[in-house]
């Protein structure tokens, strides 16, 4: 028998039966989808052929079908509704239409009356619930890409469900199939699909409870954000916060669109400005702080102060530098009477940054010594850290090498001290990069090396391509310039992926230069083409992988037979055709108006793609797809050869 939730007899075994499978992309390319792993589909076509006796499955369909049982979570039954529609729809308007799925899947009388539509059968399950299920469900709803016990306990409990019985009402929901339970190490992560959140959302936006719910969902995801990024727990803290994307976009949309939260979406933005820097996510963070310092009725105040500098921070990363110096500006003017000793460190060290990328050595030196003072007014260890290795970097480029060493020391003595290795990676790069400015290439190696290696436990693709790029100067100097030339590669689609080369780092942009040039004098043009794309088809992970253990890595790469590059992908048809026209530079409202579907449907397919992809900008789309038309490329962990 099936059911909901398990019966409780004696003798009774419990197997999960999940949602249909749906195809992936690589099913799309074959000519039959009635294959095993494909139910979602293969139901989808019985009943369309119900409904539309000529209905079939072609090739020119597939991709619309795939697209529709995807996002109906592959449930049996949304599958069934949608494939009545069939009667009055084309298959391209269903999908246009699902973010409306309850008022869309609806059945005919001939059905039992709780089948008769989507709503119905999820009526049915909540009617199923006792009072404070149904109450923990439409909270729950306001979590985006699930939620652990300890967020249940602080956000759903409350008025009618007391915290100590938030454990227990979880428990039920998984028994009732309305929470899935997977394990996220070493705690259960609970995940509900979205169209039962949707159905949540729907019924507590009526309750009158939604608002206080999602504030104290705010509040919970503020405190994550609170913990700081340095010493020995960093590296969890980042993974946590990466875990809870989801809910920090949940809780930064509810403070965007709330004039009264507006003020801790500042707080709650500025304070994820190292998180934003460690997973490269720069666009999206400004996108945050500048739809919330649009949306501040007061331009005054310590929270818009701190939004205005973490904005600076954040465009400087992009190289996007006039805008960053104006933001600065605007942040000193309303921090000048504030009297908070780690802003006026952050918009010094900041501004600093900024006069070191434009040459402008002298004026930034003095804006690091301050900075470095009104950090240390404030006992913040992460920015005497941080100023410390810039103030080293100035050194550098005066020539005052010695200096620039004792700056460095200082710094990883700071570093060793507090148990702080993300910053230590950054030190010991700089470190890595006065070793090669005094041809000490074995030494450079080294600790390029380091840096690299600690960095990608960090996740911080950023300072893995810093790291490759030294390696890369490194190897030219060592007269290995195919292996200069594939490492040059590998960084350049690190860096493609954050629209930014030498991110937060132009002044060495001449050295760069400077490489690259004698590289291509060293190889000729086509020889240092093909080391240059070997490079560049290696992922992050790969290219690290290679740095570190070369010969390991080489070894593994020969013992694989070559294959195209990916020949997969997670798209679907009609995706991959708005992926192609978003690498053509086309707007959302141009791709509608060439496609002739709804604004609001292009920018579903856009963020969808970029979704399924994992990526952040249009620009990371027209570089994957490139990679993806390459016609049988060699095999990815090909190495850059020494």
């Amino acid at each position: 028998a099936t059911s909901r939730q398990a019966l409780g007899v004696a003798g009774e075994f419990i197997f999960n039966l999940s949602p249909f499978s749906v195809p992936k992309l690589e099913d799309l390319d074959q000519p039959d989808l009635d294959v095993p792993g494909h139910d979602a589909v293969s139901l989808f076509a019985e009943r369309a052929r119900a409904v539309v006796p000529e209905f079939e499955l072609t090739p020119d369909n597939r991709a619309e079908v795939s697209a529709l049982c995807a996002r109906l979570e592959g449930i049996p039954l949304a599958i069934e509704l949608a494939s009545a529609r069939l009667r009055a729809l084309s298959l391209v308007q269903i999908v246009e239409r699902l973010d409306d799925r309850f008022r869309l899947l609806t059945g005919t009388r001939g059905t039992e009356p709780r089948q008769q539509t989507l709503r119905s059968v999820v009526d049915w399950s909540f009617d199923l619930c006792t009072p404070e299920e149904r109450l923990l469900w439409l909270r729950a709803s306001v979590f985006a890409g699930g939620f652990d016990l300890d967020a249940a306990e602080a956000i759903c409990s409350g008025e009618d469900l007391p915290r100590e019985a938030v454990l227990d009402v979880v428990a039920s929901l998984v028994d009732k199939s309305i929470l899935n339970r997977e394990d996220r190490g070493a705690s259960a992560r609970y995940l509900m699909l979205d169209t039962l959140r949707e159905y949540g959302r729907t019924r507590h936006a009526a309750s009158g409870d939604e608002r206080s719910t999602r504030e104290r969902h705010r509040a919970y995801f503020a405190g994550i954000a609170d913990d700081p990024v340095f010493g020995p727990s960093a590296r969890a803290v980042l993974d946590r916060l990466r875990v809870e994307h989801g809910n920090l976009r949940a809780a930064l949309e509810f403070c965007a669109t709330e004039p009264e939260e507006v003020v801790h979406g500042l707080d709650l933005a500025s304070s994820l400005w190292k998180f934003w820097t460690a997973i490269g996510a720069f666009a999206e963070g400004r996108t945050w702080l500048a739809r919330l310092l649009e949306s501040a009725t007061e331009e005054t105040g310590l929270s818009h102060a701190r939004a205005l500098c973490m904005a600076g921070w954040l465009a400087s990363l992009q190289n996007d530098l006039p805008t960053a110096a104006g933001l600065l500006q605007r942040s000193a003017t309303e921090a000048a009477d504030l009297g908070d000793r780690w802003l006026d460190g952050c918009i010094g060290l900041f501004a600093g940054g900024i006069a070191t990328s434009e040459g402008r050595n002298a004026e930034a030196r003095a804006a690091y010594v301050q900075a470095l003072e009104a950090f240390r007014d404030a006992d913040e260890p992460t920015g005497v850290v941080m100023t410390l290795r810039r103030l080293a970097i100035a050194e550098s480029l005066d020539g005052h090498h010695d200096r620039a060493a004792a700056y460095y020391e200082e710094c990883l003595q700071v570093c060793n001290d507090h148990g702080e290795e993300w910053d230590k990676a950054y030190t010991l790069w700089g470190l890595g990069i006065e070793a090669w400015r005094r041809a000490d290439q074995g030494q450079a190696r080294e600790l390029l090396r380091e840096s690299i290696s600690i960095n990608s436990t960090f996740g911080d693709d950023r300072g893995v391509a810093l790291g490759i790029e030294g390696l890369a100067w490194v190897a030219a100097d060592r007269e290995e310039a195919e292996l200069a030339a594939g490492l040059l590669g590998a960084a350049d689609s690190i860096w493609r992926t954050f629209e930014a080369p030498m991110s937060g780092y132009l002044h060495l942009a001449q050295a760069h230069d400077e490489c690259e040039d004698a590289v291509r004098r060293a190889l000729g043009k086509r020889a240092y083409e093909a080391a240059f794309e070997r490079g560049a088809r290696l992922t992050p992970e790969l290219a690290t992988e290679y740095v570190l253990d070369p010969a390991a890595f080489g070894a593994r790469s020969r013992r694989r037979r070559p294959r195209p590059v990916q020949a997969s992908t997670p798209l679907t048809r009609r995706e991959q055709e708005i992926a192609r026209l978003v690498a053509t530079g086309l707007t959302n409202r141009e791709i509608a108006s060439q496609l002739v579907i709804s604004d609001r449907t292009a920018e579903g397919h856009v963020e969808h793609i970029l979704t399924k992809l994992g990526f952040r900008s249009r620009t990371q789309i027209a570089t994957w797809l490139m990679e993806q038309e390459q016609e049988h490329a060699p095999d990815r962990r090909e190495p850059p050869h020494e």
